[in-house]
């Protein structure tokens, strides 16, 4: 029998649709199982909002490098994560639409855990750490009390000497607008000048960042094995 050389190339073809269509079906489905969850990192404030500020220093833009860096840290250990915002910029003219909009994205995305990167104040100077809060209804209050027992072990203790301060429940828009689980993290008070020099400290912030997402692999594996 002859073998035509046209033969052999559409048989080549043939088998190489056959490869391909195998390997997709193998390699696709595992990609996909690497997703370890999908987290909402909101940047609180922004635009004409800057939040609480001490001389140059403005709480949106320490909120955004901050959720520039634990969605990196977050991605490098597999997760699809979601910024509400991205830019110096707010997502509305006004603050109820801007907040309306951060609620559309999380509906929009259904994640695993919301959490909302901020930066306190306090008339008292002295009062300094890393604080969790969560939503008056205390639906989230078991997701804040475990956020904020790790920070105290792992930041608090270290950098502000104390493993003390507790998760406080409120009236929180972010954390009650939709129904996942979500925190607010305010990570140091702008008010306090050791927490100020903190906040100014790349190695500092990498530290409590890691912490955050530790706590994150904590409250997703807690939800797998549930």
């Amino acid at each position: 029998m002859i073998i035509k050389k046209e033969h052999i190339i559409l048989a080549s073809v043939f088998i190489m649709a056959i490869v391909t269509t195998i390997l997709c079906a193998i390699y696709i489905p595992v990609s996909n199982s690497l997703v370890r969850g999908v987290i909402v990192i909101d940047a609180g404030h922004g635009g004409m909002d800057g939040g609480v500020s001490y001389g140059n220093m403005i709480e949106a833009n320490i909120n955004l490098e901050n959720s520039r860096e634990l969605k990196s840290i977050l991605e490098d250990r597999g997760y699809k994560v979601v910024m509400t915002r991205d830019s110096t910029n707010s997502l509305a003219g006004k603050k109820s639409e801007d907040m309306k909009k951060r609620k559309d994205i999380i509906l929009k995305c259904k994640p695993d855990l919301v959490v909302s990167l901020h930066v306190n104040k306090y008339s008292d100077s002295r009062r300094r750490g890393v604080q969790v809060f969560y939503d008056d209804t205390k639906k989230n209050q078991d997701v804040g009390e475990r956020f904020q027992h790790l920070i105290n072990s792992n930041v608090n203790k270290k950098y502000a000497g104390r493993d003390d301060l507790t998760s406080l429940s409120g009236d929180f828009y972010i954390c009650k607008c939709t129904p996942y689980p979500a925190v607010i993290i305010e990570c140091g008070f702008i008010s306090n000048e050791g927490d100020r020099k903190l906040l100014n400290d790349s190695s500092y912030r990498t530290h409590l960042l890691t912490t955050i997402a530790d706590g994150i692999d904590s409250m997703t594996l807690s939800k797998v094995s549930a």
